[in-house]
């Protein structure tokens, strides 16, 4: 299970709390991951870079945000869209296959 917390956390004490319950014997381990802010978009072929780029800037067409940074490679069909933060990236995600 990933668990994504808005704000900081004492991580020692969610971890004893955690360690007190029964879980069928299973072992319960706490750690700190890399919350991504990019994706991969694969199949693109031949559309024009702008129109991605605002596709998924665009909050109702997508359900994107703020772009960082956009990387296309027209060669291999491909681009990595980077958002300023991980909103964007959750309702694209969550809301519906592109």
């Amino acid at each position: 299970m990933l668990c994504i917390f808005v704000c900081r956390t004492d991580y020692s004490r969610l971890l004893e709390s955690l360690c007190s319950w029964p879980c069928c014997g299973q072992m319960i381990s706490l750690c700190h991951v890399l919350v991504p802010t990019s994706i991969q978009v694969f199949n693109i072929g031949s559309i024009c870079q702008d129109n991605v780029e605002l596709y998924f800037e665009h909050t109702k067409s997508s359900g994107g945000g703020d772009i960082k940074q956009f990387t296309m490679n027209e060669q291999h069909g491909y681009a990595i869209v980077e958002f300023h933060d991980q909103q964007g990236l959750y309702f694209i995600v969550l809301s519906k296959c592109h």
